[in-house]
């Protein structure tokens, strides 16, 4: 965290580091450290891990100094995916998915209350 805060400093909204030394920063400073503890955060528990990929995600945008599109861009230049959107959208399509199975269930089962009277 130490590390992300030193970035965060360096990417100021008045003055700062462009895109591409921040990038370097990020790469060589923090996710070094990332990837030599990869083996430790592949045995902890998943709430762990998507707390660290939590952190680094939001420490990245919150040093970030460009517009939504640049975010995208430096997103592409370091590696660094949001994981945590993907799998938010993939818990609401399944929540739609068991709504409508729900749906259908009680239609179906409305259906045979019907037809028993």
């Amino acid at each position: 965290m130490r590390r992300l805060s030193l970035i965060k400093r360096l990417a100021c909204t008045s003055w700062g580091s462009d895109m591409d030394t921040l990038r370097s920063h990020y790469l060589g400073y923090v996710r070094s450290v990332l990837d030599y503890n990869l083996c430790l955060q592949a045995s902890s528990s998943k709430t762990v891990q998507s707390e660290i990929d939590k952190s680094t995600t939001d420490q990245l945008k919150n040093t970030s100094k460009f517009t939504t599109w640049q975010w995208a861009e430096k997103q592409t230049l370091t590696g660094c995916w949001i994981k945590e959107e993907e799998e938010e959208e993939e818990e609401e399509e399944e929540e739609e998915e068991e709504e409508e199975e729900e749906e259908e269930e009680e239609e179906e089962e409305e259906e045979e209350e019907e037809e028993g009277l």
